[in-house]
């Protein structure tokens, strides 16, 4: 249990970094400082970094589709869960810690800071009006007059990209980032080719490879992902095994029923699922017999 604790809180620190700048305005950064003291403290007290994405997630605003965490959602309503507010009340503060930033103007490694922060934070929780707009000032806006590192760039235009690719599914422009940042991890490019070319194996794959961030981006495409694979095991299957439906799709039998509505068949003996029926060819109707024209000389119908 000790050590879920400490990974719960290694996750959380690589979102809010504490840094010391010194000849910074105190006020923002004694607030910010007091933001990252309270978003510590509430992930430390969360049993293990998988009980912590799935409290994330309850704020998200789709499910969490991480196959590697065995947590167990909470069925609490969202901001009737003493959590969920707590988590609510410091992303606010964030968001305007942030807003702040953007209206003072103010461009140094604080701001950032902040905004880096921010976005990943925001990204959890799936806010597109909050990390999104972060992006862009922290890409189009920060990044030229203070250029980011390499690894900051790579990080946060494979967000962007992901972001285009999976959530508002504009292939060329996610395409476009990816040559504009010269992006090379090959995470990110998986991701994005495997929803582009409706690869559902491969968005699977990339999906077990991908960090806390980029896997929450990528569950905006989940849902028309399974669809697809749906289709496309409908059209070129007519039986297939329940085990290895399960292994391909991700998805219990079950779920597959109550979610997707399937219409297909399980044979509880065999635990052989029809797909579909082959269609049987019609029986050609009897040729309907008439007499041969020698059989009619024969009988004499000639008329001679």
């Amino acid at each position: 249990m000790k050590d879920s604790k400490t990974s719960a809180t290694k996750s959380c620190t690589t979102i809010f970094t504490h840094i010391s700048i010194s000849h910074i305005n105190p006020s923002p950064f004694s607030y910010h400082k007091h933001i990252t003291s309270k978003y510590l403290a509430f992930c430390g007290t969360s049993s293990s970094s998988d009980q912590l994405e799935s409290e994330f997630a309850e704020l998200a605003i789709t499910p969490l589709n991480n196959p590697r965490s065995t947590a167990v959602p909470s069925k609490n309503t969202v901001y009737n869960d003493a959590r969920n507010a707590e988590l609510s009340s410091i992303l606010l503060c964030m968001r305007k810690l942030r807003e702040g930033i953007t209206a003072a103007r103010r461009i140094d490694k604080f701001a950032v800071e902040v905004f880096k922060q921010h976005i990943r934070a925001a990204i959890l929780v799936q806010q597109i009006d909050n990390y999104h707009s972060a992006l862009m000032y922290l890409l189009y806006e920060l990044h030229v007059f203070l250029p980011l590192s390499n690894l900051d760039i790579q990080e946060f235009a494979s967000y962007h990209m992901l972001h285009l690719a999976a959530c508002l599914e504009e292939y060329g422009a996610a395409l476009a980032v990816k040559n504009e940042f010269q992006i090379v991890d090959r995470r990110a490019f998986q991701a994005v080719d495997a929803i582009i070319h409706g690869n559902y194996w491969s968005y699977r794959a990339a999906r077990n490879r991908v960090d806390q961030y980029m896997g929450r981006l990528m569950d905006y495409a989940e849902d028309r992902m399974k669809k697809h694979m749906l289709k496309c095991v409908g059209a070129a299957y007519f039986t297939v095994d329940l085990p290895y439906l399960e292994v391909v799709s991700g998805v219990s039998w079950k779920k597959l029923q109550e979610e997707y509505s399937v219409g297909w068949e399980l044979d509880g003996a065999t635990r052989t699922v029809t797909v579909k029926r082959p269609k049987m060819k019609a029986k050609p109707s009897p040729a309907i017999t008439t007499l041969s024209d020698k059989n009619f000389e024969a009988a004499g119908g000639d008329g001679k």
